[in-house]
């Protein structure tokens, strides 16, 4: 699945973006409670995330959702919190019968530069390319596994 913002969902993000830059003690001023569930304190940046996923949020926890609509919620909310893309290319491909995605144009990308093997199998994980597209920072190849 390849996730694309609706025009509403790019407003949020950017509208979202443009509140993480806030200083710390404004977002954990606005970010009430800065503690978790357990109790323990959370970043300012944390405490912001999780209220603003909570107002543009679609409402229900990943474990409430079939596993498709899991997965593109997660690339959504990866979407609204993940900033712009990376600026490099990338070239989807098979190997042996199985999707891959390369990923080209890092500053690194070379024989020493660390790297990300992600296999992920969507029946195990609720997650997709997509969200680690808008995660890592190392140089990547994404596997993931359909059945």
């Amino acid at each position: 699945m390849n996730y694309r913002p609706d025009p509403l969902t790019r407003i949020m993000a950017r509208a979202a973006r443009g509140i993480m830059t806030m200083p710390e003690p404004l977002l954990r001023l606005i970010a009430r409670p800065p503690r978790n569930g357990r109790g323990y304190l959370l970043d300012a940046d944390v405490a912001m995330s999780l209220a603003l996923l909570k107002i543009i949020g679609s409402g229900k926890g990943i474990g409430e959702l079939e596993a498709a609509e899991a997965r593109y919620e997660i690339d959504r909310e990866a979407y609204l919190a993940g900033g712009p893309g990376p600026k490099v290319r990338t070239r989807d491909e098979e190997i042996a019968g199985v999707p891959v995605r390369r990923y080209f144009g890092f500053p690194l990308a070379d024989a020493t530069a660390p790297a990300v093997l992600f296999i992920n199998s969507p029946g195990l994980w609720r997650t997709s390319r997509r969200a680690i597209d808008e995660l890592a920072g190392a140089v990547r190849l994404a596997l993931e596994v359909r059945q």
